[in-house]
């Protein structure tokens, strides 16, 4: 290989802890010298740089599945669209909201129009879920943050679970290295 040439690239992102995050690559260009290669010129790969999955994407899957859970149930108890009466639709806003953020009325609502709008505990289940997950990112430690992930991704997939859950659980088995990369750096992509 001989050196083909290089450049600097700059990588801005969004203040992380108050400060501004600048990185700069020096990329460099590469040639291969044998002739009939398919490869003309490459760069460097970043072989340290790992995957993260963000707290706010991870946590909005479990909303998603929160939605669709509740959705579902809704339809399958009142036979359409929730309106402003029915009780899962009352609390659609309630059930996405992180639980420290929840006042004590609306504790009372939330577990009185649970009790109204949800027979066999479908959406319940997918909020434990969710407050479960969040939980993940309050945990110092790698380690057991995977292992939490794991049980979590284990325990939702099995049959007992709706099929959103099933999907949510599939998902974040798939995305257990990238949850818990979280916890090696504190960072996001």
């Amino acid at each position: 290989m001989w050196a083909h040439g290089a450049s600097k690239v700059e990588l801005a992102d969004l203040p992380a802890f108050g400060r501004a995050v600048r990185l700069v690559w020096a990329k460099r260009r590469w040639r291969c010298p044998r002739s009939g290669c398919g490869v003309c010129t490459f760069t460097d790969a970043l072989a340290h740089a790992r995957q993260v999955a963000d707290p706010f994407h991870v946590i909005k899957l479990a909303n998603s599945a929160i939605d669709e859970v509740r959705r579902r149930v809704q339809n399958d108890t009142t036979g359409g669209r929730g309106t402003q009466h029915d009780p899962l639709y009352r609390i659609r806003r309630l059930l996405l909201k992180a639980a420290e953020r929840v006042t004590d009325n609306g504790r009372h609502k939330l577990r009185g129009l649970l009790a109204a709008g949800d027979p066999r505990g479908e959406a319940r289940e997918a909020w434990r879920a969710k407050e479960t997950l969040r939980g993940v990112y309050r945990i110092r430690s790698r380690a057991l943050a995977a292992e939490t992930v794991d049980e979590l991704a284990r325990d939702l997939q099995d049959d007992t679970f709706s099929p959103e859950l099933n999907k949510l659980g599939r998902t974040l088995a798939a995305w257990r290295t990238q949850i818990t990369n979280r916890h090696r750096s504190q960072v996001t992509n």
